[in-house]
């Protein structure tokens, strides 16, 4: 009996052994270090490489090691990172679940990895589109010492630059400006129109060459009031500054990126140079602390805009977009008396600006930046044209109404249309422009809004959102 006991004791033990053995397994083992623990703990044998991140790229980006291998990951960045095992390619697959994938590494957390395989892995950072901007690498694991020996002879210095030590990497959001605050504080730069907007005077002409200097800001601003949200907004407004040239003129915009985030300026609707179209993987981002000059012709009269094409769901979003108007050269072409410009977009007052993920959900809806009641009135004249330039800068369409007048519909997407046609309600695509004109015939207070009814609430409460009033006048 008690032999019986001893045997089913000794079966349990080499059970217990057998499934230890199993969980253990022979792939690739991880640990984190002060980030939060996934996966397994790493074991304490075996060299550790140390992978860098840092300037939103890792360094060095491809290493070569031996089978045990420990290879440690540490955010040197004022900017939250992540390592995914992956390609670029298989960012957002559903069927590809990635052998290894770290927490969110705050400026100063490292993560652990022990490749124990021998082959070739892939990774990226999926936090905000990073891996847009070239933040890739890859571990290579072979038990050939002479590859790993020649490997680690030729990996370069991380040593930082100069320039990277001075550069400040701050980036807490101050309090916006308002739109007056800027204009009193730098007259010769800035004007301000009557719908909202703000211009923006080249700070150098010669001949038909106009120069102009952006930057980016992390701002705190105020959809309505009492309703404050991050923005990340150029020249530390939203939106930014309009730019307004002459058709024909050489336009050249001065872009110093002083955010903690790539990003670039894409001049939507205009024919540029590929170098100069603002796209990031086409004519590659602009990092942070550095400047880019952007250079354009403008060809045709009309209604633009411009705004940032890094993981441009999020970045757009933020509030990096402004209006570009190109004037006719010849002023008997502009017939109407007066003009304003409308740009539509929808906000997440609740959302992340840095989560891995993005998913707003859009709970103001704003004309020029600012949700009704917080919008200015827009005065017109009776038998006197105006004209409405319409810029859909929201994720949607947005049907706009006009209560009262009609108005004719004369320009799309900056070009002329055939036929100028009638309408009191017209449907805008996100990304696209309308130039409308109203001639009105009684004197009033009219709203224009938009019509997809939620767009004219502040957070589920009626009335707000995109909605203004015309007061048009005897």
């Amino acid at each position: 009996m008690v032999r019986a006991q001893h045997r089913l004791i000794l079966a349990l033990l080499l059970v217990s052994l057998a499934l230890v053995l199993a969980a253990c397994g022979s792939g690739p083992r991880s640990a984190s270090g002060q980030a939060a623990q996934t996966g397994n703990v790493a074991a304490d044998d075996g060299e550790v490489v140390v992978v860098t991140i840092k300037n939103f790229k890792f360094e060095p980006a491809h290493i070569t090691v031996a089978p045990g291998t420990r290879v440690r990951f540490v955010n040197e960045d004022p900017t939250p990172h992540n390592v995914v095992q992956g390609t670029v390619a298989d960012v957002g697959r559903k069927d590809h679940t990635p052998l290894f994938e770290s927490p969110e590494l705050q400026e100063g957390q490292s993560w652990e990895y022990v490749f124990d395989t021998e082959g070739e892995f892939a990774y990226v950072c999926t936090v905000a589109g990073h891996y847009l901007m070239g933040m890739v690498g890859s571990v290579t694991v072979t038990a050939d010492s002479e590859a790993v020996a020649a490997a680690a002879a030729s990996v370069p210095s991380t040593e930082p630059t100069d320039a990277e030590v001075e550069h400040d990497h701050t980036h807490d959001a101050a309090p916006a400006l308002s739109m007056q605050a800027l204009v009193d504080a730098y007259p010769d730069l800035y004007s301000l129109k009557p719908e909202g907007l703000v211009e923006l005077q080249p700070f150098r002409v010669e001949g038909n060459v106009k120069e102009f200097a952006l930057d980016i800001q992390e701002v705190q601003h105020e959809l309505i009031d009492g309703v404050v949200v991050t923005a990340w907004a150029f020249n530390g407004i939203l939106p930014g500054p309009t730019i307004r040239v002459q058709e024909g003129d050489i336009v050249r915009v001065h872009f110093t990126n002083t955010h903690h985030q790539p990003h670039t300026i894409h001049w939507h609707g205009i024919y540029a140079d590929q170098e100069h179209d603002g796209v990031p993987h086409t004519s590659a981002a602009v990092m942070p602390g550095e400047t880019r000059v952007y250079e354009w012709v403008a060809e045709a009269p009309g209604t633009y805009w411009y705004h940032c094409h890094v993981d441009s769901y999020r970045h757009v979003d933020m509030g990096m977009y402004g209006a570009i108007i190109i004037e006719p050269k010849d002023p008997e072409a502009v017939t109407w008396a007066n003009e304003y410009t409308l740009i539509l977009d929808d906000w997440d007052s609740n959302v992340d600006a840095m989560a891995t993920r993005y998913e707003p959900n859009h709970n103001y809806f704003l004309l020029n930046g600012r949700a009704f009641p917080d919008v200015p009135t827009l005065t017109l004249k009776v038998g006197e044209t105006t004209r409405i330039r319409l810029i859909n800068a929201a994720y949607s369409n947005v049907a706009m109404h006009m209560h009262g007048p009609s108005f004719m519909v004369v320009e799309s997407d900056g070009k002329p249309v055939p036929l100028p046609y009638e309408k009191d309600t017209l449907d805008i695509a996100p990304g696209e422009r309308y130039d409308i004109e109203v001639t009105p015939r009684k004197a009033g207070l009219y709203p224009f809004h938009a019509h997809n009814l939620r767009y004219v609430t502040n957070d589920g409460m009626y009335p707000g959102g995109m909605h203004l009033m015309l007061d048009i006048r005897p």
